[in-house]
């Protein structure tokens, strides 16, 4: 599955090298300000000198597609008794904001999104899977391949990537709510991603002026 993922990103690679560089570095974003992405693949699980296959999915809402809240799952055995986790935090993703008001957008739509697709996040790793329930820290990177991008769909339907990550929870058992068992992991992954997207209006929000005369 991941090697099909991989050739869809070098298609679409492919495709966009000879689009014309007439981007204006938002691609719709103060248009379509909410995003909801809906992410869905495998990976695999790094823990206690094993490596084994896993399923990851996600939900991600972004305003701007700047930052906002995620809950993401693996699902698969660690090699271990773990059997996956549920992470519940928020993504930021610095790049947009900042390359767009320092005018820094390369006007080629792949290669903006691409760059500013780079994200961080941070939360909470809970293990629903196991009887030994605890609470762990998770911390992952991440950037995505545009497969099909803005400027070739309509309405809802925003976007098509190849989200590739990097999360590593520490469940360590020394603090209070942690398992007792150790659930710390590396996880690697590549999923689909699928973004939907709706006008809020928050990008037209500005504060109430006064005029004295």
């Amino acid at each position: 599955m991941t090697r099909s993922l991989l050739a869809l990103a070098l298609v679409a690679l492919a495709a966009t090298t000879a689009a014309a560089d007439d981007g204006d570095g938002l691609y719709d974003r103060f248009d379509r300000d909410l995003t909801l992405a809906m992410n869905v693949g495998g990976g695999v699980v790094l823990a206690g000198g094993d490596a084994r296959p896993t399923l990851a999915a996600d939900l991600r809402l972004r305003v701007i597609d700047t930052a906002g809240p995620v809950v993401a799952m693996r699902y698969g055995s660690d090699g271990r008794t773990g059997h996956g986790h549920v992470l519940v935090g928020v993504e930021l993703r610095p790049f947009f904001p900042a390359l767009f008001l320092l005018d820094l957008s390369t006007g080629n739509e792949w290669v903006d999104l691409f760059v500013q697709s780079f994200g961080i996040e941070l939360g909470a790793a809970l293990f629903p899977f196991d009887d030994d329930f605890g609470v762990g820290l998770g911390v992952g990177l991440s950037i995505e391949l545009p497969l099909l991008m803005p400027s070739r769909t309509s309405g809802t339907f925003q976007s098509i990537a190849l989200r590739l990550a990097a999360r590593r929870i520490d469940g360590t058992p020394s603090f209070r709510a942690t398992p007792d068992q150790d659930r710390s992991e590396w996880t690697l992954m590549a999923t689909l991603s699928f973004a939907l997207s709706a006008r809020a209006g928050i990008a037209d929000w500005e504060p109430v002026r006064y005029r004295l005369d």
